[in-house]
């Protein structure tokens, strides 16, 4: 049985081959590809900083973010999906992950797919500008607010999807905590630092309840 790593590859190898002759769709395609390649091997591979004597392993904000995830979930802003395809291993977990970028979404669902996850999808939709149908127990946004000028908004309305006694988690840098301290703030951990924009950055974890 093919693992979820040996199949990525896979589709990365066939979806490199479709390019046609057109250069301006070849290089936008490739493009997308490459950033999907990009943040594939960030997750797939194990690698670590040390800053100051702390040391971050990434992936560590997945595990805490699972250990907290309950019910129906959405991830909102889910990237190339690797957060998702984790908490889908639980099959008392339904996922759906949502991103603007087509090519990874599209990539995603085959993944889906040949894995037979039937708790499992991905969409391509605008959280703001779309919506979500249904009730979520858990939304989550996991380092995905921190370079939104204006992240208030996403919270609002993630509160409105939210099932009664639902919950928001984010992992992040410390500046969205920053920006959101206004709401109630429960379980905030201080995940280490990591270099980002040019500068050490602080990670946090933190779970927003309903006001």
């Amino acid at each position: 049985m093919q693992t979820y790593k040996e199949m990525l590859y896979q589709i990365i190898r066939r979806e490199s081959s479709k390019f046609d002759e057109d250069k301006a769709y070849i290089q936008r395609r490739r493009k997308d590809l490459n950033l999907w390649v990009e943040a594939q091997l960030l997750t797939e591979l194990s690698w670590a900083h040390k800053f100051k004597g702390k040391l971050y392993k990434y992936g560590t904000t997945d595990q805490i973010i699972k250990s907290y995830a309950r019910g129906r979930i959405l991830d909102v802003g889910c990237g190339s999906g690797n957060l998702c395809f984790m908490l889908s291993e639980d099959p008392s977990l339904i996922v759906l992950g949502i991103e603007t970028n087509w090519v990874w979404v599209d990539l995603a669902n085959r993944l889906v797919t040949k894995l037979g996850r039937p708790n499992l999808r991905f969409e391509c939709r605008d959280f703001l500008k779309n919506g979500v149908k249904g009730r979520f127990d858990t939304v989550i946004f996991s380092f995905m607010l921190h370079d939104i000028e204006r992240p208030l908004p996403y919270i609002d309305y993630a509160f409105k999807v939210l099932a009664q006694k639902g919950q928001i988690l984010i992992a992040d840098l410390e500046i969205t905590y920053e920006r959101l301290s206004k709401f109630r703030i429960n379980d905030f951990q201080d995940l280490g630092s990591l270099w980002s924009h040019n500068r050490e950055a602080k990670m946090v974890f933190f779970r927003i309840s309903p006001p």
